[in-house]
């Protein structure tokens, strides 16, 4: 949590004044420019937290946070992996005509990026004038899919035992705590129990401490438990945080450091950036930059059941368990979207899908990574494919929409 010290509380003004219905800066004792210089002014566990908070409140829209919003940040080494391989003579995987309606459709509704890898290799790809291949992009959620991916690298390890310890075997915080007794799996598919509290622009709310406080670790150790595990699935930011931190304790190693060695150099991936707070403690949740050809060869991976060319990255065992439905949500798994199975109805009552389709997948076996509604991986095993979409999603976004379209367009390719 944050020092309030005189300086933040007149800092605190200055960002009040530009909620939206305030009054304006002009009318108050303080000015923006002297809140700033207050920000310039605070000591360091307490700079980056009203910076970031300024941010906020500067661009209330959301994707409208500047590149310096992800500061400070460490980065995330990568490895130097082969080129991802693209299909060089005349495409005869997709027909011109399917990819064209499909790269339209999804162009007329927000897209910056569609990739579409079909047995490994790119055979499709169209970008618009906010994206490029070499960008450093955000990716918000589907940065929670890699602390689910680097459990099971732990499990294999013998660092960590089994998903149904309990958080106390890790977090010694919680030896005589009631969340001491929450599961890892129920981390692992966000029934933990812990508070699901709603985001509001002042300085001590949870969401905000977590997403720009000075020690995200000890915000989400205090985080208030709501209810009993299992009788509730939401997406909670700080259930991906305990992940990390359960993590960090089990191996003995910093996250960033430990996903750099053991996935994202795995992986062939370039070297991306991560937030941390005032610590240099990551913000595992969130906050992530990377380049997009990186998330294909995540969804390579998945695909793959964990193998990178002849390397077991991630044991097959444990992707089958990621990709296994949730009994409070079957449209997740272990920090993993599964897709809405065919022949199906709608699983009502909660938003469990979070974004809208408008029918079912074509194929029982989609999974995918979602970065709130500005990016997804989706991934087909049987049909050997792995798509990759990137920009805001409008009022009438269809999440099914593209994979349909493109497996539809694969079966009367491939139709005799």
């Amino acid at each position: 949590m944050p020092k309030f010290s005189l300086s933040s509380i007149l800092v605190a003004s200055v960002l009040a004044s530009l909620s939206p219905g305030a009054a304006s800066p002009q009318e108050h004792a303080i000015t923006l420019d002297d809140g700033r210089r207050m920000v310039e002014e605070a000591d360091r566990a307490d700079y980056f937290f009203w910076k970031r908070l300024l941010f906020r409140l500067d661009n209330q829209t959301e994707f409208g946070l500047p590149a310096e919003w992800y500061t400070p940040n460490r980065l995330i080494e990568g490895g130097v992996g082969a080129t991802l391989p693209r299909r060089v003579a005349d495409n005869d995987i997709l027909s011109d005509t399917g990819w064209q309606a499909v790269a339209d459709w999804a162009f007329a509704r927000g897209t910056d990026s569609l990739i579409v890898m079909k047995d490994g290799v790119i055979v499709q790809e169209r970008w618009g004038d906010d994206a490029d291949a070499g960008m450093l992009m955000p990716v918000r959620s589907m940065a929670k899919t890699l602390p689910g991916l680097l459990v099971g690298r732990a499990i294999a390890q013998g660092q960590i035992r089994s998903v149904d310890d309990p958080l106390s075997t890790y977090l010694t915080e919680w030896k005589d705590d009631p969340r001491g007794a929450i599961t890892l799996r129920q981390i692992l598919t966000q029934t933990s129990g812990l508070a699901t509290i709603p985001l509001e622009y002042t300085p001590d709310n949870w969401q905000i401490r977590l997403a720009e406080g000075s020690d995200v670790n000890a915000t989400a150790l205090d985080w208030p438990l709501e209810g009993p595990p299992d009788r509730r699935w939401t997406i909670n930011q700080v259930d991906s945080q305990i992940l990390a931190l359960v993590l960090e304790r089990a191996t003995g190693h910093d996250y960033i450091d430990y996903l750099s060695r053991e996935l994202w150099r795995p992986l062939g991936a370039d070297t991306s950036t991560m937030n941390v707070d005032a610590k240099g403690q990551a913000r595992a949740f969130c906050c992530m930059r990377s380049r997009l050809y990186d998330w294909l060869r995540v969804g390579e991976l998945i695909r793959l059941d964990g193998r990178v060319g002849d390397r077991q990255v991630i044991p097959a065992e444990w992707l089958s368990q990621m990709r296994t439905a949730a009994p409070v949500n079957p449209y997740v798994g272990y920090h993993l979207w599964i897709g809405w199975k065919p022949g199906t109805p709608e699983v009502k009552g909660e938003p469990f899908l979070q974004v809208p389709h408008t029918a079912p997948y074509r194929a029982d076996d989609v999974v995918y990574l979602l970065g709130g509604s500005i990016m997804t991986v989706w991934v087909v095993p049987s049909r050997g494919l792995t798509i990759l979409r990137s920009g805001k999603n409008p009022d009438d976004w269809d999440h099914s929409y593209i994979v349909n379209a493109i497996i539809d367009d694969l079966d009367r390719h491939e139709a005799p």
